[in-house]
């Protein structure tokens, strides 16, 4: 309980509270369908059910989104002595829908209060009860998340401040960095994300408010913060684990302007490796490389499926590294049932019988991604497994598997199917440690 010379500093207090729990707060909101059209969604942030204000408790009774109506109602219940009361709550500025209706109808101003703007304030009239009960409302259009609002209430001669559940204002900031294959600055369909990579968000006065990681997919999110305009940039220094973004060019700009309520999404930073220099790096020896060569690895998988010869790697090894591959990075183009079927497919990849664009890029590429199994290839094999999704995103273009039905694409795409077929070679021409 407080007045109005504390209010400021309480609510400061209590803000901090709420956003130093952010961090443990699911961002996706499941949804439960009602037989009468309605839905109940389940918060991203933690419910304030109740706040005790004075002699008076407001109660947090729910969210109810109607999916037939495509509105979103918020409802209270006030009680407390039967005196002259207003009763105030925030409407954010900021929410994705406008107020489409509240109860009671009469008795209602906006924007009076002197803490709380905006805000929709009622002034029920008082009653022969000792008590009051009283419940009240208000309904957006569209489907609005749960967050935590300021809520008053005015007596004669106090006002008290405090924090309850009602419509968002805080909102998602998402994207993903990723290797732009095509170079067309859009994250599509067949492309791969780039994991690990740190993404700092900037406030409107250009303070550092949050620092996150792409996850395996590429994939980041700043999860509920405050509405209105932020920077988003890509610390390109940690692309790459020990090269330090020496080999990747961006595909779009490095820091975006994002502006949220409601959520932002796509807010995505492409790369694509500078083959030229990554090909000269590692013949130089600037980027030593002990990648095993593709001739190397088939003779692994025709000892594997013959039984013959003295190994460097086992047959079970051979199998749990196909198994890696299957989901190392697109669903194709390589898929191998972990069996003699599988080994006799990778077999035939490495032989190579055909000599397209396509079975080129995929010898090779398969021999890289075996050597990044094992271990080897470039010193920074962060920078490898980015090769890697590049090569498979351009191999998918063209056809995505050894002996499928080659689509018709631009000459541009076989002339990347050349570039990356290079840069594997290059990456599988260190000598395997022995594989030889």
């Amino acid at each position: 309980m407080f007045n109005l010379t504390r209010s400021l500093a309480f609510l400061a207090i209590i803000g901090m509270i709420i956003l130093g729990c952010a961090d443990n707060r699911n961002p996706v909101e499941s949804l439960s369908q009602g037989n009468n059209g309605t839905s109940i969604h389940t918060p991203s942030f933690t419910v304030i059910q109740a706040d005790t204000l004075g002699a008076f408790t407001v109660q947090y009774l729910g969210r109810t989104v109607d999916s037939v109506h495509a509105t979103t109602k918020f409802t209270y219940v006030l009680t407390g002595p039967t005196i002259q009361v207003a009763f105030t709550l925030e409407n954010p500025a900021c929410v994705g829908g406008s107020l489409v209706a509240y109860y009671p109808a009469n008795g209602v101003n906006f924007n009076v209060d002197p803490v709380i703007y905006p805000s929709i304030r009622w002034n029920p009239p008082t009653t022969s009860s000792t008590t009051i009960i009283d419940t009240f409302s208000y309904t957006f259009s569209g489907y609005e998340k749960e967050g935590p609002i300021q809520v008053g209430i005015k007596t004669n001669p106090a006002t008290y401040y405090g924090v309850i559940t009602g419509p968002s204002k805080y909102f998602n900031i998402s994207g993903s960095t990723y290797a732009d294959a095509n170079n067309n600055g859009m994250f599509d369909a067949s492309e791969t994300g780039i994991q690990n990579v740190t993404i700092d968000l900037f406030n409107s006065v250009n303070t550092l408010v949050a620092t996150t990681t792409s996850d395996v997919n590429g994939n980041y999110l700043f999860r509920d913060q405050l509405c209105g305009t932020y920077t988003v940039a890509v610390d390109t220094t940690t692309l790459t684990t020990s090269t330090k973004n020496n080999y990747l060019a961006n595909t779009t700009p490095l820091k975006l302007s994002v502006s949220i309520g409601p959520d932002s999404k796509g807010n995505n930073f492409g790369f694509t490796p500078q083959t030229t220099k990554l090909v000269n790096d590692i013949k130089s020896g600037t980027l030593p490389t002990n990648g095993g060569a593709a001739n190397a690895w088939k003779k692994q998988f025709q000892s594997a499926l013959s039984g013959n010869g003295n190994p460097v790697v086992s047959k079970d090894t051979l199998l749990a590294y196909l198994g890696r591959i299957n989901s190392l990075e697109l669903a194709n183009p390589f898929q191998f049932t972990l069996d003699s079927a599988g080994l006799q497919k990778a077999f035939n990849i490495l032989s190579n019988p055909t000599k397209t664009d396509l079975s080129n890029l995929l010898q090779q590429l398969l021999a890289t991604e075996l050597n990044y199994e094992r271990g080897l290839g470039i010193s920074d094999l962060s920078l490898e497994l980015v090769v890697i999704g590049w090569a498979e995103s351009i191999s998918a273009s063209i056809g995505g598997t050894a002996y499928g039905v080659v689509k018709v694409e631009p000459a541009a795409v076989y002339s990347l199917a050349t570039s990356a077929t290079t840069v594997c070679t290059t990456i599988n021409s260190g000598g395997g440690g022995g594989l030889q």
